[in-house]
């Protein structure tokens, strides 16, 4: 895991986006702070789920889209695989590594941004109400993190892994958009309690409302839970289907640098 989560903030991108989500956060942290200062009864339980959602969808996202870019292909190339071969491990342990590595980047960014401003919002709250509500959110946004983390992760991969970069992008977009956009339909079609499944954001978005304040709703937890682990599941098997056809191809060893880094570690 520490070894897939290396990879995958390495690189200039993967960083730009660590860098961007720093900001976000500080700047939520400040906003917390000046809420605190209102007379008024500021919203301040739904600052974590908004910093939440702005990490997952902007420096998350991001981060996804340069880690899986054609990852496969380069941990084939580059050695990565041959190296594991040499440790004794196998297609399980290199699955492992990556989707695993990724999905512990993406969730210390959401999650720990969303933590953050949690524990703020909890120390400027003028009442002890209005802190519950807070560390409530704060949980809720953290579950939204690892279920972000988890689907996002394979799903990714599965998409931008082995294809070329604009197919790849082009793909992901369109199962993650497209869904969303289509979604005034699809609800139309899907039973009532369903029907807000049937895109990822609205799924997570979901996943998270069920556990907010005041709407805490342990079936549509338990619907949305379910529905995401399903897209996760689809998405680790085509992953895994993914590295079985590239290990039918012959491709000459590439030397590398970085790989060169690793060995000597």
């Amino acid at each position: 895991m520490r070894f897939g989560a290396a990879l995958a903030l390495g690189g200039l991108v993967p960083r730009l986006a660590a860098g961007l989500a720093g900001l976000v956060i500080l700047s939520a942290i400040v906003f917390a702070a000046l809420m605190g200062r209102l007379e008024s009864r500021p919203p301040l339980e739904l600052l974590p789920s908004l910093t939440a959602s702005a990490l997952a969808w902007g420096s998350g996202l991001l981060l996804a889209f340069a880690s899986a870019t054609q990852v496969l292909r380069r941990d084939r190339e580059q050695g990565i695989w041959q190296l594991l071969r040499a440790r004794g491990g196998t297609v399980k342990p290199y699955l492992w590594a990556r989707l695993s590595g990724l999905a512990v980047a993406l969730f210390a960014i959401v999650g720990g941004g969303a933590l953050l401003t949690g524990l703020v919002a909890m120390l400027v709250a003028r009442r002890p109400g209005l802190a519950l509500s807070c560390a409530q959110s704060s949980l809720a946004s953290l579950v939204y993190a690892a279920a972000f983390a988890v689907t996002l992760a394979p799903l990714a991969v599965a998409a931008l892994g082995a294809r070329t970069r604009a197919g790849g992008y082009f793909g992901l977009l369109l199962v993650i958009f497209l869904p969303e956009l289509l979604l005034p339909w699809t609800e139309a079609l899907l039973p009532g309690s369903w029907g807000e499944l049937a895109s990822l954001p609205s799924a997570l978005a979901a996943l998270r409302g069920a556990l907010m304040p005041e709407h805490v709703d342990v079936e549509r937890f338990v619907r949305a839970a379910v529905v995401l682990g399903l897209v996760a599941v689809a998405a680790f098997a085509y992953v895994k289907q993914q590295v079985a056809n590239l290990q039918q191809e012959r491709v000459p060893y590439l030397w590398s640098p970085r790989v060169e880094r690793v060995r000597r570690r």
